[in-house]
């Protein structure tokens, strides 16, 4: 092939051209700080660095969640420190008031408890950047107005909750009503105690052996729960425990059951009369009875459904503060206070973490 100097001149012309391009590609890239400034310089990496976009955007946004629900937190647990101290000087007025019947000395003491019945209110009232903390999903309306007949909670139970990594989730809130109001639930504890909950039940079990049988769970709204067969030669009392919760997850029940203890608890997770559940031995002298749960013509037996707690936050202080301007209320009421962070049971002993 013969090499003229045109295809020469051409040459250098298209190296000039090609030298220049990047050239320019390179002083833009200087210029705007970017490598890639348009899809065709990489189509790859294009993709990558959208990739690493969307992904730095998830994270930015999942540390602000997590800065966010540890703010949220905080406010919460400063609430809950307050009621604590609210308890502890409850705890100090009863004290005084039950050793000095002056009518001076307790109309002075009622009105600290009026003052401790504000703090309270403005506890259960609190908001973390313009939302109420214990209102539940209501975060926008004023959880706990003060009316004639008490204090009302006008929020709801719904739980808040905060994506913290992918597919991950926290809870960040408490409800006014886990936190103020008396519990209701519904509560069956087995009269029984096991020596061992992995043994099979005829071995830890009194009374005479019987073979495997069912038993029924009856909880409003929900169609009658048939749990088994249990077989208690082979079953033990945490087999038992699955059982009863595998029925309660396949039919979205309210209920669940646990070993506290060594002794079967089943917990209706619905308030009041709502939460009433009731259980029935499928034979005589079965599992049930052997558990001191039935009686023997398999109903349940009422000493061991648990009442629930007497009063809330709210109506103890309200008592004790009707006791001291001189109202009907019995002495050892005034004594029942606590100090410390269970003060007189009202505050569950899950939020522990937030007040020791």
């Amino acid at each position: 092939m013969r090499i003229t100097p045109n295809i020469l001149i051409n040459n250098l012309l298209n190296n000039l051209y090609k030298n220049t391009e990047r050239m320019g590609k390179l002083q833009n890239q200087i210029a705007s700080g970017k490598r890639l400034t348009k899809p065709s310089d990489d189509p790859g990496g294009v993709l990558r660095s959208l990739f690493l976009r969307t992904t730095l955007g998830e994270l930015d946004q999942f540390e602000k969640n997590v800065d966010d629900s540890k703010s949220w937190l905080s406010v919460t647990q400063n609430a809950l420190n307050e009621l604590v101290s609210v308890f502890r000087q409850a705890k100090t007025i009863a004290i005084q008031g039950s050793n000095d019947p002056s009518s001076d000395v307790r109309s002075a003491l009622s009105y600290q408890v009026g003052g401790l019945i504000e703090t309270a209110l403005n506890a259960g009232n609190t908001a973390y950047d313009g939302k109420y903390i214990f209102a539940g999903s209501k975060t926008q309306d004023l959880p706990f107005t003060s009316l004639v007949e008490g204090i009302t909670y006008r929020g709801d139970r719904s739980k808040m909750t905060r994506e913290v990594a992918l597919s991950q989730t926290v809870i960040t809130n408490l409800h006014g009503d886990e936190v103020f109001q008396p519990e209701l639930y519904h509560q069956v504890v087995a009269g029984v105690r096991v020596s061992d909950i992995t043994a099979p039940l005829n071995e830890v079990l009194p009374a005479s052996a019987v073979g495997a049988g069912n038993f029924t769970i009856n909880l409003a709204g929900v169609a009658p729960l048939v749990i088994g067969p249990i077989d208690p030669t082979v079953d033990s009392l945490t087999d038992l425990m699955n059982s009863i919760n595998a029925a309660f997850a396949a039919s979205n029940s309210p209920a669940e059951a646990e070993i506290v203890d060594n002794r079967l608890v089943i917990t209706s997770t619905l308030q009041g009369t709502e939460g009433v559940m009731t259980i029935t031995d499928g034979v005589a002298g079965g599992i049930l009875t052997r558990l001191g749960i039935a009686d023997n013509d398999g109903k349940i037996l009422g000493e061991n459904i648990l009442p629930p707690a007497e009063k809330g936050v709210f109506d103890t202080l309200i008592d004790l503060r009707n006791a001291l301007e001189g109202r009907a209320l019995a002495e050892n009421k005034l004594m029942g206070l606590s100090d410390g962070s269970q003060s007189v049971g009202l505050i569950p002993s899950d939020l522990i973490t937030f007040t020791a």
